[in-house]
């Protein structure tokens, strides 16, 4: 050992300073990698150590429990039995109670029949007395309506004859009323042609006759300007006449006569402008008459334009009457469709009248009734039927007085409407009480199935004998309502 350390201090004293520092850090690396491994080394040992002693705590864990379940059973077994005897127990005094129920149960049923028997033998003779009142009334109600039906055949006919009489005059009426019309259109369409013709000839003769007196005032006036300008003409050509014979003497004396030349220029310029002036108002003449014949032709056309749309309106007008009729003849016949339907109506409600009184029980019938109204006779109606064709008024009266006895008829509606709504309204509370007991006698039966109901089986006794009677007078008050 000697000789390794002083080889070591001999060896750390030969070397350098950087070796010196590599060689401390390489021995600092060699130690601290043999204390990674010793702590590695450890927590590897102490981790096996720590698995070994959990394996053998669940194994002692699953011991005790074993040991502690095969305790639990024991004690459950124990339990289990002690419950099976005293439910045993329960059930035979259960068993013994429902039997003496049963036969309390079968005594109120012997009970219940004898009850049911006497009141269906007492039932069965009232219904028979019932039906030979009804087949009475049946008798009865027979001959009445046989009565009825004959007075409701004659009143039936009378009306028909009636209304096919009107119906007939009524058509005829309209028929005349049609050829008055067409007649009336006739006459008005000739007289509109008439009229038109007679005034084209007015106005075309009016028109000639402007005309022809236009012409005849510009032919006046280019007559006078013509004789004006022939006189000036001549009493030119005359001036000059003896001034062409002197032209030698005059050529000679011009000089001397230059002043009357002179004068006698302006004077010819004078009536050169004159003439001028004349042919602008001529023209102007002229311009006028055109825009005169224009203004005659415009208003022809405008009165053309204005006869096409009077002839169009005409024929609006009697397109407008034809549609007009078909429209009344078409509502005519709706109406008289829509009246027969009613007729119909009114006949079919007399008819379910008569069945529905058919069917009125006896209660109903000694009860007053809302729809015994005012019935008429047959010669009311007559006389009715007669003041329809004499005023307006009585037929309004007459058609009101059939409105006035649908209030009766609706007062009893209304009261066969209030008892199919109490009686629905029975219906449904009958149905909520037979639900309600079924669902009690379910509780019940449930409650019986139970170990916790053998105390109470003296009060469950007493409900399901109250509930039978109950329902067995409810049973009795609705076959009273019923009856």
């Amino acid at each position: 050992m000697g000789p390794k350390k002083k080889g070591k201090g001999s060896k750390l004293a030969r070397m350098s300073e950087e070796e010196k520092i590599r060689y401390l850090q390489h021995r600092a690396a060699i130690e601290e990698e043999a204390r990674r491994r010793k702590e590695q080394l450890i927590s590897t040992f102490m981790k096996n150590k720590l698995k070994h002693e959990e394996a053998f705590i669940r194994l002692n864990s699953a011991k005790i429990n074993q040991q502690w379940r095969h305790l639990l059973r024991k004690y459950k077994c124990k339990e289990l039995k002690d419950d099976m005897e005293a439910l045993w127990k329960s059930f035979e005094k259960t068993l013994s109670l429902k039997n003496k129920l049963i036969d309390t149960l079968l005594l109120d049923l012997e009970d219940a029949e004898t009850q049911y028997a006497m009141m269906f033998q007492s039932h069965t003779e009232s219904i028979g007395k019932i039906i030979g009142l009804h087949e009475e009334r049946l008798g009865k109600l027979f001959e009445m309506y046989k009565k009825d039906r004959e007075n409701m055949l004659k009143t039936a006919a009378a009306v028909r004859t009636h209304i096919e009489n009107d119906g007939a005059r009524r058509c005829e009426h309209l028929q005349a009323i049609v050829f008055e019309m067409n007649e009336r259109h006739m006459k008005e369409q000739k007289g509109a042609e008439c009229s038109f013709t007679a005034k084209q000839d007015e106005l075309r003769n009016q028109m000639l006759t402007e005309i022809e007196k236009s012409e005849e005032f510009q032919h006046s006036q280019l007559e006078m300007l013509w004789q004006t300008m022939q006189k000036i003409l001549r009493d030119y050509n005359n001036s000059i006449a003896p001034m062409k014979v002197h032209y030698n003497t005059l050529c000679e004396r011009d000089t001397n006569n230059s002043a009357e030349l002179l004068k006698h220029c302006e004077f010819i310029n004078k009536y050169s402008d004159i003439i001028s002036i004349l042919k602008q108002q001529l023209v102007l003449k002229q311009k006028e008459g055109d825009e005169e014949i224009k203004k005659l032709k415009k208003e022809q056309s405008y009165l053309l334009e204005k006869f096409q749309e009077f002839r169009n309106n005409v024929t609006k007008e009697n397109n407008k009457a034809h549609t007009r009729l078909t429209k009344m003849s078409v509502t005519s016949t709706n109406i008289i469709e829509k009246v027969t339907e009613i007729t119909e109506k009114g006949e079919r409600l007399l008819q379910l009248n008569l069945n529905c009184q058919k069917y009125l029980t006896q209660m109903e019938k000694v009860l007053p009734s809302y729809c015994k109204g005012p019935i008429l006779p047959v010669n009311d109606q007559e006389q009715n039927v007669k003041e329809e064709e004499d005023s307006k008024e009585a037929e309004e009266k007459v058609m009101s007085e059939p409105f006035d006895k649908l209030d009766n008829f609706w007062k009893q509606y209304n009261e066969v409407l209030l008892e199919t709504q109490t009686m629905h309204l029975q219906h449904q509370s009958c149905l909520a009480e037979n639900r309600q007991l079924k669902r009690l006698l379910r509780h019940y039966l449930n409650t019986l199935a139970r170990p916790s109901s053998v105390p109470n089986i003296s009060a469950a006794r007493t409900e399901g004998v109250a509930r039978t009677a109950t329902s067995a007078v409810t049973r009795s008050q609705n076959n009273k309502k019923y009856m």
